[in-house]
């Protein structure tokens, strides 16, 4: 007896996808017009973002260079450093989405040297 195809392992890159997909949707692109802009081929792009195979690092770097989508953000959801305008947009979007709390440890403190 066969047992439906389980999505999760079918597409084990649905969180990258959504990433991805929003914001082609968001610039109001064809998947064909966004492989383009970002200097790939249409058929890899669409298997980012179909969830199916994980974005390249090189693909990663040209939605960097084209449009500012943070390495952080595409690839570990973390939209702490997207343009505000993007942030803003992507929690509009997605309200039910954590937002990453800052650690104490990850506060820089500037001003040179703290010894007297």
């Amino acid at each position: 007896m066969n047992k439906p195809a389980n999505t999760d392992r079918a597409r084990p890159f649905l969180d990258i996808a959504e990433r991805i997909q929003w914001h082609r949707q968001i610039v109001g692109l064809t998947q064909k017009q966004y492989a383009q802009s970002i200097l790939t081929k249409r058929s890899a792009f669409s298997l980012w973002e179909a969830g199916t195979h994980r974005l390249s690092l090189n693909g990663a770097l040209a939605i960097h260079r084209k449009y500012g989508l943070t390495l952080d953000f595409l690839y570990l959801g973390d939209s702490d450093a997207l343009p505000m305008t993007l942030r803003n947009a992507w929690l509009e979007d997605h309200p039910a989405y954590p937002v990453r709390a800052i650690q104490p440890d990850e506060i820089k403190h500037g001003g040179g040297d703290s010894r007297s």
